[in-house]
């Protein structure tokens, strides 16, 4: 089932995969946006570091 008030964070990351962790980071430290999911779009070259 769908749930329309789900968090989603969508992070988009090239060679700098740390981006991602100090993101999530600074958001569960105002604790204002928790989110339910997290997805991750990389190019190939981030894929392989």
């Amino acid at each position: 089932m769908l749930n329309h008030n789900q968090k989603i964070l969508f992070c988009v990351t090239g060679m700098s995969p740390a981006v991602v962790t100090e993101t999530l980071y600074a958001l569960t430290q105002k604790k204002e946006f928790i989110p339910d999911a997290i997805y991750v779009a990389t190019t190939a070259q981030g894929k392989n570091t």
